[in-house]
């Protein structure tokens, strides 16, 4: 399975941070500002894919060199180059070599004081998604129920056999297609939603405890 072109997203996630970036030009800690991104970037294409299959790159070659501006498929080790001093970007170079390894992006610092400037959100509109957004969108959610991080279930949005109308209703029309048509949220920003409020319910809840 190739590595699907996240250029669109990577340019969503990264765009509260681009002051921030562009501040490393008059410190002199460009590269260390990317490094920091690395880790949201993986985490919210992860959210995405509802996988874990981002990560970055590290060149075993070269002591174990983490570039600032790579993260990296793990499936095909395709990897992208998504920074640049100034912003996102998506610049494709193919398979890594043999000596370049994937590795999770989780743990990596990421400061608890690294706060984006906000976003102004767009008006809000009354335009439906677009069918093909909506089919993706239940096709994301449908995973999410099957995943160990989510509700679990084998048969996903699929129960007693026949779908499980109440959890499309719920997740799709009242929370996901509210926060995009009303709030002004991005897809990214909506299934985030969707997942924390998941993450609040009594199932959810009972097949997470510690």
């Amino acid at each position: 399975m190739n590595a699907p072109n996240r250029a669109v997203e990577v340019r969503q996630i990264v765009r509260p941070y681009v002051n921030w970036l562009r501040a490393g030009h008059r410190e002199g800690d460009t590269d260390h500002r990317k490094r920091l991104l690395l880790p949201v970037i993986c985490r919210q294409l992860n959210l995405i894919e509802t996988s874990h299959l981002w990560g970055v790159l590290v060149k075993t070659d070269q002591r174990d060199f983490i570039p600032s501006d790579i993260i990296v498929w793990w499936v095909t080790l395709e990897h992208f180059d998504v920074l640049t001093d100034d912003g996102a970007t998506w610049g494709v170079k193919g398979v890594a070599r043999e000596a370049w390894k994937w590795r999770t992006s989780a743990g990596m610092p990421e400061p608890p004081d690294l706060t984006p400037e906000p976003v102004p959100k767009p008006a809000p509109s009354l335009n439906f998604p677009s069918r093909e957004e909506m089919v993706v969108s239940g096709e994301w959610l449908h995973k999410y129920y099957q995943i160990p991080q989510g509700l679990q279930r084998p048969e996903g949005l699929w129960i007693d056999g026949h779908p499980d109308w109440l959890g499309i209703g719920a997740w799709l029309f009242d929370v996901y297609l509210k926060g995009r048509m009303l709030d002004g949220l991005s897809p990214i920003e909506a299934r985030q939603r969707v997942i924390s409020q998941i993450e609040q319910s009594d199932e959810w809840k009972q097949k997470h405890q510690t």
